[in-house]
């Protein structure tokens, strides 16, 4: 179920909420052998567990295209033609965006993630990389001005979602829009 709301009256936001149930074997998996693999913090251990991931996605990514899909087409309505995806991660849902966007700007907080982006989509010329932490605003975009911010499952993963969502109002110009979808929204409110 989706609905629109209006936080702020200068952004029109979209919330996806899904209702859970549990999360599926293969996640579940995953996610435990992630978590053995980040066992100290050294960036050896760092690096191995971001590998892994990245395998997990795309292994995601094969086995439920339908999934992705899905989510692109509830939000496509919703986008504007200059687009900033936060926590790009593998580019699962920005390949569908490609074809709607005169500008697509992924980010992620990590450069192992805009490495991968960037062999995914190599020079297209209306994609543009960024490095964005979404821990810590204000946020440097670069000189690029998007319309429409897309947060796909992320905003769950950051310490204060409130001071990200003060964060993208003060990128988004007036009418922007920001489409936000996350697992559990009665939690963030």
């Amino acid at each position: 179920a989706h609905r629109q709301s209006k936080l702020n009256p200068r952004t029109q936001i979209l919330f996806l909420a899904r209702r859970g149930g549990p999360p599926s074997r293969l996640k579940t998996e995953g996610l435990a052998r992630a978590g053995a693999l980040s066992g100290g913090d050294d960036q050896g251990n760092i690096a191995s567990r971001d590998h892994f991931l990245i395998d997990e996605l795309a292994t995601l990514e094969r086995v439920s295209p339908r999934n992705y899909r899905w989510v692109f087409d509830v939000i496509a309505p919703y986008l504007g033609r200059s687009v900033l995806e936060v926590g790009s991660g593998i580019g699962v849902i920005s390949k569908f965006m490609l074809s709607c966007c005169d500008s697509l700007i992924l980010s992620d907080h990590q450069p192992i993630y805009l490495e991968v982006l960037k062999r995914r989509f190599g020079d297209i010329p209306s994609v543009h990389y960024i490095l964005l932490d979404l821990n810590k605003p204000p946020y440097v975009l670069e000189g690029h001005t998007p319309d429409t911010i897309v947060c796909v499952n992320v905003l769950e993963h950051i310490a204060d979602p409130k001071a990200v969502l003060r964060g993208f109002a003060a990128i988004l110009p007036k009418a922007g829009r920001l489409v936000l979808t996350v697992p559990q929204y009665p939690h963030l409110v």
